[in-house]
This record gives C-alpha cells, sequence and structure tokens, in this order.
C-alpha cells in the first residue's frame, strides 16, 4: 500500500511532459523541494528536468525501501545498494529524504552497507 502510494505520486511527473514546466512555475514563487534544489545547484538543470530527475531518484529509493521493509536484506539487495550509492545524485537522494521519506531501519542499514570497506 506505501509502495502504490509513493508510485501515484512519481506517475504524472513520468508520464506528463507538462508537468515540469509546472512545477517551475510554481516553484518559482514558492522555493524548490529540497531534492530538486540541490540538482539544479549542483548539475546546472532547470528546475523542470531537476523535478523529473529527482522524482525518478526518489522513487528508485522509495522501491529499495520497500523492499527492504518487505523482503528484508539480502545478498542481492546489498549489491544494489552498493551499487547505487556510487552514484553522487542517488546519494543526495538518500541524504535529503533520510529523514523525511525513509524508516530510521532502513537509514541505518543503508549507512551500515554503503560504509563497509
Amino acid at each position: 500500500m506505501q509502495l502504490d502510494r509513493y508510485l501515484g505520486l512519481t506517475d504524472p511527473y513520468l508520464n506528463a511532459p507538462e508537468i515540469g514546466a509546472i512545477y517551475a512555475k510554481v516553484k518559482a514563487v514558492d522555493g524548490m523541494e529540497p531534492l530538486a534544489g540541490a540538482y539544479v545547484d549542483r548539475y546546472k538543470l532547470t528546475p523542470a528536468e531537476a523535478v523529473v530527475w529527482s522524482r525518478l531518484v526518489s522513487r528508485s529509493l522509495l522501491t529499495l525501501h520497500a523492499q527492504f521493509q518487505f523482503g528484508g536484506p539480502s545478498e542481492e539487495f546489498d549489491t544494489i545498494l552498493r551499487g547505487l550509492f556510487v552514484y553522487p545524485d542517488f546519494r543526495m537522494a538518500f541524504e535529503i529524504n533520510e529523514d523525511s521519506l525513509l524508516s530510521s531501519e532502513f537509514v541505518q542499514y543503508a549507512d551500515s552497507i554503503i560504509d563497509e570497506p
């Protein structure tokens, strides 16, 4: 159910090209979300590009979170997690969202996996 909720929140951004332009107009007035703003600053994305990318990366992160909650850790899961944390954009999504979207159990587990030698 939680995964369905998260996927429902991201689908419009991934499927409707005009959503990015609308988001950019709204956030020009209201201010950017932290992750999208970080992508604008670091990668010089437009606000529209940043929201699409932040939603895609967040969707991947939340899918892993759901897999962890329902399936627990495994060797395959750990390999996927380590592989994704090599990328700075994915790590940024984790760090920015860890207090708001992710369970403390997942955050602690991910921290332990990505910090292993």
